[in-house]
């Protein structure tokens, strides 16, 4: 259980980056959350293409 908050807090921590315009921490925190999230983990492919998008700019 615990395996799974911790990537969760990785997802919350990203869309907080993002939103306060921290790029470059942003993307790692959602690397860190899709190394660490379970595959069936729904948010992990939004956090892909949230990763795409950032990566791109």
């Amino acid at each position: 259980m615990p395996y799974c908050k911790f990537a969760s807090g990785y997802w919350h921590l990203g869309n907080a980056y993002k939103k306060a315009g921290n790029k470059k921490e942003a993307v790692i925190a959602y690397e860190n959350f899709i190394k660490y999230a379970k595959d069936t983990d729904s948010r992990v492919k939004g956090a892909k293409t949230i990763l795409k998008q950032l990566t791109s700019q």
